[in-house]
């Protein structure tokens, strides 16, 4: 895996926005395309920060089946990378246009 730019940490919701910018995919159409209603992944991400905002310590944001499904919608990959190691994750579902 060969990255052009240094790669940026960000929290889960963070990266999916920044996903769809960089690849002109709206929240819009990446839910749809994941098969769910077009306001999911929208959301997820206004829950996950509003949890966030209150501070406490439960899990927020989304999964990472659901991740890398949504990164798959927006022609990314979700991958673990270390020990000179690259693992791509991905999701036991398909796209809606699998």
């Amino acid at each position: 895996m060969s990255t052009s730019k240094k790669v940026q940490a960000m929290l889960p919701e963070d990266a999916v926005r920044e996903m769809s910018k960089v690849s002109g995919v709206s929240l819009s159409k990446a839910s749809q395309r994941i098969g769910r209603c077009s306001q999911n992944i929208s959301a997820t991400l206004r829950e996950a920060e509003a949890t966030r905002r209150r501070g406490t310590n439960l899990p927020c944001g989304p999964k990472a089946d659901t991740l890398a499904l949504v990164a798959r919608a927006m022609g990314f990959r979700l991958a673990l990378v270390g020990h000179g190691t690259v693992i791509e994750v991905v999701s036991g579902r398909r796209l809606k246009d699998d």
